[in-house]
């Protein structure tokens, strides 16, 4: 069994004293309490979590704590600052115009046929970016663009890693622009 705090009992009354309620007296399971163990801990500024843990108010306080951390830190993981700033169809464009971006698809060339690349963009498949990333002017600012947007998030991190300081991702990829020169 393992221990969870004091335990109260209540003992009879034994004088003739006015009732105030049943008196209660502390019952200890532990040798660490009567040898001052975990509550020295305590009394030095410590803090014991088992202490915290198994105190009946606290419990429930201290769990939903504890979840709330692992949340915390699980989503650490996954919210890492973007690579590149996502842009529209129209900025693109702007980008295209006024800096002279490199529009770069990263899918494959098979996947050209039922969402055609944008007019000027180079096509490098994302399995083949890094071996060809030399062959890019660093200088340079780039629109990357995949189907949905998820690889070209993918290429902009590789790419960034690698030096590449000016980088755009198309939101939505180029379901997103097809639609859009629809329109």
């Amino acid at each position: 069994m393992q221990y969870r705090g004091p335990v109260l009992e209540r003992t009879p009354q034994r004088d003739r004293r006015p009732h105030s309620g049943p008196q209660r007296v502390q019952k200890s399971l532990s040798p660490q309490r009567r040898h001052g163990g975990m509550g020295a801990a305590r009394r030095a500024g410590g803090l014991d979590l088992n202490d915290t843990v198994h105190c009946g108010k606290n419990r429930a306080a201290a769990v939903a704590l504890l979840c709330l951390a692992m949340l915390m830190c699980a989503g650490c993981r996954g919210v890492a600052p973007s690579a590149a700033e996502n842009v529209t169809p129209e900025r693109m464009q702007i980008l295209v115009r006024q800096h002279e971006a490199v529009i770069l698809d990263v899918r494959d060339p098979a996947e050209f046929q039922t969402l055609p690349p944008a007019p000027g963009a180079v096509n490098i498949p994302l399995g083949q970016l890094e071996s060809k990333l030399d062959s890019l002017d660093r200088d340079k600012h780039f629109v990357l663009v995949c189907r949905t947007g998820n690889r070209s998030a993918q290429a902009a991190r590789i790419m960034r890693s690698k030096g590449f300081p000016n980088l755009y991702n198309l939101e939505g990829g180029m379901q997103n622009y097809w639609k859009h020169k629809a329109q």
